[in-house]
């Protein structure tokens, strides 16, 4: 598994890396991309904001558990297909009423399970019935984590704005801290797994 660096292919318009192992994409320098073809990866966040002009956008099945589309170009696109991704729970739009209206048919696809937000940037202590309180938010040193889980082991795994692993720990109580001090300032992803089920959800590291 490994991040694929295209920054400096700045004239890219088309990239298909379809059923590989890429675990991190970034794709913020590529502001020619038209088309973008990532299914059938294990990418956990994908964000297309900065791709003003693409128009075709496939991630089926790609573990995502955050996906940015609000490039101020959705009306205009030709493909759009998220499907496949369980955990996604969040995909950030230009506007969610007409993402609602185009994006939810056999064609143009969204999980049932996913909603659109022009803002989800949301912790997870702000997601209804979570079994899991996560505080403070954002944070600059540690996190506390207060779990309603009946399993002792639950392992938790914090990823970077690019997908990458950045953290990757264990909890064995109820209410445990995590020391996040070594992280950069940023947006990171949280997933918490105790063996039944798994919650993701985002934090700010000040």
């Amino acid at each position: 598994m490994h991040s694929l660096d295209v920054s400096t292919n700045t004239a890219l318009t088309y990239l298909n890396l379809s059923c590989n192992h890429v675990t991190g994409l970034n794709v913020s320098a590529n502001t020619e991309l038209i088309s973008l073809d990532c299914r059938n990866n294990q990418l956990y966040n994908l964000d297309v904001s900065a791709n003003t002009v693409l128009r075709y956008l496939d991630c089926y099945n790609t573990f995502l558990m955050s996906l940015n589309v609000k490039n101020g170009n959705n009306s205009n696109f030709t493909f759009f297909y998220s499907r496949w991704n369980p955990n996604l729970s969040c995909i950030e739009v230009d506007d969610a009423a007409w993402a609602n209206t185009n994006w939810r048919d056999s064609i143009w696809g969204a999980d049932p399970t996913s909603s659109f937000s022009e803002d989800c940037h949301i912790g997870i202590n702000e997601q209804n019935n979570s079994p899991i309180l996560i505080y403070p938010n954002p944070a600059s040193t540690t996190l506390t984590i207060n779990a309603e889980f009946r399993i002792k082991y639950v392992e938790l795994k914090i990823f970077n704005a690019q997908g990458q692993l950045a953290l990757q720990s264990s909890i064995i109580n109820q209410k445990s801290t995590i020391d996040i001090s070594a992280l950069s300032p940023g947006i990171y992803i949280i997933s918490i797994f105790d063996g039944e089920r798994q919650v993701n959800g985002k934090f700010v590291k000040k």
